[in-house]
C-alpha cells in the first residue's frame, strides 16, 4: 500500500455537496490518477474537514459499500479515498476511468449507486 494509507472497511466518512448522481461520482479531469490519495472520490472522516463553514455534505457509512469492487484507503489526516479495486485489492484504473465517463450522464454508475445507497445523513449542515 502506498506509503502511510491503510485500508478501512467501517466507520463514516463524508463528501462536501447534495446527495446526488453528479457529486457522488468522480470528474473525469481530476479524480482519475493513479495516486490514490487523488482517485475516485474524496472523503474526510470529520465533518469539519469536508465541509466548508454553513455549508453541507453528505454522511457515508463505509459498511454498506462492498468491499470487493470499492476500497477505502485512509492517510494520516483522516482524507479517505472510495476508489473502484481489482481482485487483489489494488486501485483499478480501467473501472476508475469508466466510472468517471458516467459523470453527467443519464445512467448513474453501479459504484454511483452504492455510494449514495450508503449515504445515512443527509444534507449535514456544517455551522457557519
Amino acid at each position: 500500500m502506498p506509503g502511510n494509507l491503510t485500508r478501512v472497511l467501517d466507520g463514516f466518512v463524508y463528501r462536501s455537496g447534495s446527495p446526488t448522481d453528479l457529486t457522488m461520482t468522480p470528474r473525469a479531469d481530476d479524480d482519475v490518477s493513479p495516486d490514490i490519495r487523488e482517485a475516485g472520490l474524496s472523503t474526510w472522516r470529520t465533518l469539519e474537514a469536508a465541509v466548508k463553514p454553513g455549508k453541507r455534505g453528505q454522511k457515508i457509512d463505509l459498511t454498506q459499500l462492498d468491499p470487493t469492487v470499492l476500497g477505502c484507503f485512509e492517510d494520516e489526516h483522516g482524507h479517505v479515498s472510495i476508489v473502484p479495486i481489482d481482485g487483489v485489492g489494488d486501485l483499478d484504473m480501467m473501472k476508475l476511468k469508466e466510472w468517471a465517463a458516467t459523470r453527467n450522464s443519464a445512467t448513474p454508475h453501479s459504484f454511483t449507486n452504492m455510494v449514495l445507497k450508503a449515504i445515512v445523513e443527509q444534507n449535514v449542515r456544517r455551522p457557519a
